[in-house]
């Protein structure tokens, strides 16, 4: 049974936490979509399961944090190109893409990816 759709973007977690590959797998097969994982590599969100609750308090953020999005409370704009931030993305068992495969998307939809402008 098809949904209508051929590519579905979604959040790899709701409030309740991350989604299930039991989850992924039977929205894949009741849709025949793709299904792609949206990913901010250009921000920070504190709402992810990566952030550490220290970084709430300014003074205790790591210096590649840099200002919060005033258009999207939570977000914060990272130095991407840091290669802490860079092992929380990718590369890890344990990193953002690698906790996202593991659901069994398909892939992910990269968002923020315009961020070098802001330097």
């Amino acid at each position: 049974a098809s949904l209508g759709f051929d590519l579905i973007v979604m959040d790899h977690a709701d409030d309740d936490g991350l989604y299930t590959s039991a989850e992924i797998s039977g929205l894949k097969e009741k849709s025949g979509a793709i299904i792609l994982a949206y990913m901010s590599i250009g921000e920070a969100e504190d709402y992810r399961f990566y952030w550490k609750e220290e970084w709430d308090r300014k003074k205790d953020r790591p210096e590649w944090i840099e200002e919060e999005n005033p258009d999207w409370p939570g977000n914060y704009l990272v130095r991407y190109w840091e290669d802490a931030w860079k092992q929380i993305i990718f590369g890890t068992d344990s990193s953002y893409l690698d906790v996202i495969m593991a659901q069994g998307f398909d892939g992910v939809y990269l968002d923020k990816i315009d961020s070098y402008s802001s330097f």
